[in-house]
């Protein structure tokens, strides 16, 4: 169990930072506050990180206007849907488990099912 919390706890770090540099950049106000944010959503299987990402939309929105917040929707997405779900969060596990990327990909995919 040690090993799935480190895993989990470096995947939040990673995650929070590729985000807010992203965020930075695109210009989204209260970098602090959301990293804070994405770093919880990290521990909350499945809905974490679509809450994160609704936060952040709504700042970026209401701070910087709509295509502000276009831009924040879709570089959340691909962070979360692409480089967390299919790349990174798969590699993590596996090495903090000392599991194949295989097996890993089903834990992921059987912890997230309902009756998982």
């Amino acid at each position: 169990m040690g090993g799935f919390i480190r895993g989990q706890l470096f995947l939040g770090v990673i995650i929070s930072a590729i985000q807010t540099i992203g965020l930075f950049l695109i210009g989204v106000p209260y970098l602090f506050f959301l990293a804070v944010i994405i770093f919880i959503g990290e521990f909350l299987p499945q809905i974490g990180a679509y809450i994160s990402a609704a936060i952040i939309v709504v700042i970026a929105f209401l701070a910087r206007g709509w295509q502000v917040g276009l831009i924040a929707a879709i570089f959340c997405t691909f962070v979360n849907a692409g480089l967390e779900g299919q790349i990174l969060a798969p590699r993590i596990i596996a090495l903090s488990l000392q599991i194949l990327e295989v097996e890993a990909r089903g834990l992921i995919w059987y912890s997230h099912t309902p009756l998982g």
